[in-house]
């Protein structure tokens, strides 16, 4: 049986450090990506190089062989990685994840400074020393690495940070309106603000996806995010409503809402401006935000059971159903700690 992802021929992920991998999960034993775009001369060539090259030979038996892709294959438990399966190998870079900062208007539990400004000044209030001090932005020179590269995609996922907090990500979205307009543009967000040129801009191009991260509803997602939930439900409204585009809903399921993931999917049938079809992305760190570092696996089975077994046949909820548990008492001291300093910073409690 073949276990199949195509992104080493076809994609390229540039995160919030400008550090460059083939894609968001990918890690080898030490972390260590394939480059980071300061050091790139031309992303080009960059992806037709001696470090493509390796990386593909390490995926002649497929992703599920490959240790490097364990969060992956452990997730999914399936065959394919489906966000790959629209890029056909062997024709070029096709796919390009692009963070042009670590600028965000949220504190989410589960984030850290490397991927959230906003964690830079909660550092010392936590005792964190391993995470980055200051904001990261992609320089000028290395964003017009971007820019050439634009005319030639299939699909550029602009991520974060925050992507509406970012205006270098509008100069994204106009150059794939004027060089390259039937390229998909997707855009993660956690729809806490979003200025008006960004929705003028949206209105006129051609192919928009959008995905919202709604981790829960109301005040457990003022906690787990630090943002404002009634603002976000706006935002989506007035978004879907201006530019025709309805957010996918992409929670990130950890030990603060693996309880509560119904009610996500019940504000959604209420609501004309989202829609519901896949919960995986599954929280690993911290290890004391993973449920499964937490819970019984017996915990977490009947969690899971009795929220969506009526309708695991209407989307994909595969990645909840293979959540395994390692709990550990270490892990739950450690979320303890966490959580009694969070509800200071919130200023109220879960």
């Amino acid at each position: 049986m073949s276990f199949e992802c195509t992104f080493p021929w076809t994609g390229m992920t540039i995160d919030p450090q400008g550090q460059i991998n083939v894609c968001c999960t990918y890690r080898n034993k030490r972390g260590e990506p394939l480059g980071n775009i300061s050091d790139v001369e031309d992303l080009e060539e960059f992806f037709l190089g001696d470090s493509y090259t390796k990386l593909r030979a390490d995926f002649k038996d497929g992703f599920r062989k490959n240790p490097k892709c364990a969060s992956c294959w452990k997730s999914y438990g399936t065959t394919v990685a489906h966000s790959s399966l629209p890029f056909k190998k062997f024709e070029g870079l096709q796919y390009l994840e692009i963070t042009t900062s670590n600028v965000c208007n949220q504190s989410c539990a589960t984030c850290s400074s490397y991927a959230s400004s906003q964690w830079i000044k909660l550092n010392p209030i936590f005792n964190i020393t391993d995470q980055p001090t200051k904001a990261w932005s992609i320089s000028d020179k290395d964003f017009d690495k971007i820019l050439k590269i634009i005319p030639t995609l299939k699909m550029v996922h602009i991520k974060g940070g925050e992507p509406f907090a970012d205006m270098k990500n509008l100069k994204i979205i106009k150059a794939v309106r004027e060089t390259n307009p039937w390229c998909i543009i997707q855009i993660c967000s956690n729809f806490q603000m979003i200025p008006e040129a960004f929705i003028k801009e949206l209105k006129h191009c051609k192919r928009v996806h959008a995905s919202a991260s709604v981790d829960a509803i109301g005040k457990r997602f003022d906690w787990i995010r630090g943002g404002d939930f009634k603002q976000v439900e706006y935002n989506i409204d007035n978004f879907f409503g201006r530019t025709g585009v309805k957010p996918s809903l992409a929670p990130c399921v950890s030990i603060y809402n693996i309880h509560h993931l119904r009610e996500i999917y019940d504000w959604a049938q209420t609501k004309k401006s989202v829609k519901f079809y896949e919960i995986s992305n599954i929280v690993k760190w911290p290890m004391y935000h993973c449920a499964g570092n937490i819970l019984t696996q017996e915990e977490i089975d009947k969690t899971i059971s009795d929220q969506f077994d009526d309708i695991k046949h209407e989307f994909n909820v595969d990645a909840l159903y293979n959540i395994k548990a390692q709990p550990s008492i270490s892990q739950r001291n450690q979320l303890k700690s966490f959580n009694d300093t969070m509800n200071k910073v919130r200023g109220f409690s879960l």
